[in-house]
């Protein structure tokens, strides 16, 4: 069964995170690029009435494995684009890839349980209030990274 392409995206991307040889930062990139343009590309589903919560994660083996897998990636300075002048904050890039990935691992969960119309609510409704901010903090460390 094919995808539709936001779920691909969301799996191929929680799987260049947690599987196989850890890739390069441009692949990295280039991964949560193809993410970002795939669920705002997305059709805005209302969501369904039915459908059971997916199960808890556990955070701190989480974090710990994609610790293991990018030993490089750590913290970095973020600021509130909103805010003049911003007082600087830390990001943290192992905390970014965590929560992404619990994010597009609910949508996941949801779309095979739930089906498609409560799955992308759910992906693009998280992508609008926590994991794109995430996406695009850390997408500006990872060039930064490559390119600083």
């Amino acid at each position: 069964m094919t995808l539709p392409a936001p779920f691909d995206m969301a799996r191929r991307f929680r799987d260049l995170v947690l599987t196989a040889e850890p890739p390069p930062l441009s692949e990295l990139s280039k991964g949560l690029d193809a993410l970002v343009l795939a669920v705002q590309e997305a059709d805005d589903l209302v969501p369904t009435t039915e459908g059971a919560d997916p199960p808890p994660h556990d955070y701190a083996a989480l974090y710990a494995a994609i610790r293991a897998r990018f030993p490089d990636l750590g913290f970095y300075s973020v600021s509130d684009p909103l805010v003049l002048p911003a007082e600087p904050m830390t990001g943290d890039a192992i905390d970014d890839l965590a929560d992404i990935v619990i994010d597009l691992a609910d949508a996941l969960w949801r779309y095979d349980h739930n089906g498609l119309a409560d799955a992308l609510w759910d992906l693009t409704f998280s992508y609008r209030t926590h994991w794109g901010a995430h996406a695009r903090d850390l997408a500006a460390y990872l060039h930064a990274r490559q390119y600083g």
